[in-house]
């Protein structure tokens, strides 16, 4: 998942029953849960847990798991005020960044009947 993404859901993973029996024999379902926020940095891994499952002649144990947080791509546009711009008119730059979370840095360059974004 990437930074920023909705909240997950978080599903369990059982590791055996017995004699042929599936998840469908739980009596009550586990709760499962994450430190996950919408604001978790990318790099990091919040942990996951779940706990409450019940059913007749099992006992469960619970591992805890972890959901790994990447940083989203930036997306980076650059546009001009105006495609005919002659000596000494006032030329804007605009530069919009969508994700990514952090500031583009770099340099746009004129050349005549031109420009070229290193950003």
């Amino acid at each position: 998942m990437t930074d920023g993404s909705a909240i997950p859901p978080i599903t369990p993973i059982f590791g055996a029953f017995f004699n042929g029996d599936t998840s469908a024999v739980l009596t009550k379902q586990p709760t499962c849960v994450t430190a996950y926020t919408t604001t978790s940095a990318a790099g990091s891994s919040p942990s996951t847990s779940c706990s409450g499952a019940m059913a007749a002649n099992y006992a469960f144990t619970y591992v805890n798991g972890s959901v790994t947080v990447n940083k989203v791509a930036a997306t980076v546009t650059v546009t001009q005020s105006s495609s005919n711009i002659t000596t000494a008119q006032a030329l804007t730059v605009t530069v919009a960044v969508v994700g990514g979370g952090s500031t583009p840095t770099g340099s746009v360059t004129l050349t005549s009947g031109s420009y070229s974004s290193g950003l």
